[in-house]
């Protein structure tokens, strides 16, 4: 396991690279963490599709419309993760060499998983894309229905403003 060999955390001393070998054993710890039952699936994208079928897929192997979850209980995808494994990296970089005077640190946005915005520095959330384009439109096509009727909708939202009128009259 990763964490039981640290030595294989670090990475090459001094180094403010993220190797391959470093982001597939911190993506295998994640699958550990997400999945507390005994997995072989060391991909953060293949478990975070498992587990979204096991929570909204139906019979016969697709996802359930009428089946949610919170998206927040999914691992990050891969493209999300070596981001915050950079931008980790670079942190702890800078902890390292807290006691030396003048060290050389290198621009948060040369490939340390921030960018320029502007004139500020923001994360870099996504090496690529988030969803499959496959999963994107069952997501549009959800968005787009809804549980309430156009006209239940406007009733709700008439009585909302009512109530909202008659509590102020009676200040």
């Amino acid at each position: 396991m990763i964490f039981q060999d640290p030595g294989r955390v670090r990475g090459s001393e001094g180094s403010w690279n993220v190797s391959e070998d470093l982001c597939l054993g911190l993506e295998k710890f994640v699958c550990q963490m997400y999945k507390q039952k005994a997995t072989k699936t060391t991909e953060v994208d293949t478990l975070r599709h498992a587990m979204l079928m096991e929570k909204c897929g139906s019979a016969d192997g697709k996802l359930d419309p009428k089946k949610t979850t919170d998206l927040f209980s999914l691992p990050p995808p891969r493209v999300c993760l070596i981001g915050h494994i950079k931008r980790t990296n670079y942190q702890v970089g800078i902890w390292k060499r807290s006691l030396e005077q003048k060290p050389p640190i290198p621009a948060a946005v040369d490939d340390n998983g921030w960018v320029m915005v502007g004139e500020s520095i923001e994360p870099k959330w996504c090496e690529g894309e988030v969803l499959r384009a496959s999963l994107a439109d069952i997501l549009e096509t959800v968005g787009k229905k809804s549980d309430y009727d156009d006209d239940d909708y406007q009733d709700e939202a008439e009585s909302g403003d009512e109530e909202t009128d008659t509590d102020s009259d009676s200040d």
